[in-house]
């Protein structure tokens, strides 16, 4: 299985799809982190419709954010050994 972990820094996250995912972190709705294991298939499904939400209740202001996205793909897909990939989104959030 692969690995999916998404983190925002101020604001929450929910995934679009939460099917075949196997949760080592966070629940898929409304969390700050979410770490999942499953098939590209099933991860991509997930972060296709995932939402964004700013809550000052929760301590997300206006001003700037970012996701950060890291996949591993644990020695399971091509050749070479595990491989593993950082992205980072800035956001920019409004009142």
């Amino acid at each position: 299985a692969m690995q999916l972990t998404i983190s925002a820094q101020r604001g929450s996250l929910s995934l679009g799809s939460l099917d075949g995912l196997h949760f080592v972190s966070g629940d898929g709705v409304d969390d700050r982190t979410i770490a999942v294991l499953g098939s590209m298939a099933d991860i991509n499904r997930a972060i296709t419709a995932l939402q964004y939400d700013c809550k000052v209740s929760a301590g997300c202001v206006a001003g700037t954010d970012s996701i950060t996205v890291i996949i591993k793909d644990n020695g399971h897909s091509g050749t070479g050994g595990a491989k593993v990939t950082t992205k980072t989104l800035s956001l920019k959030v409004q009142a």
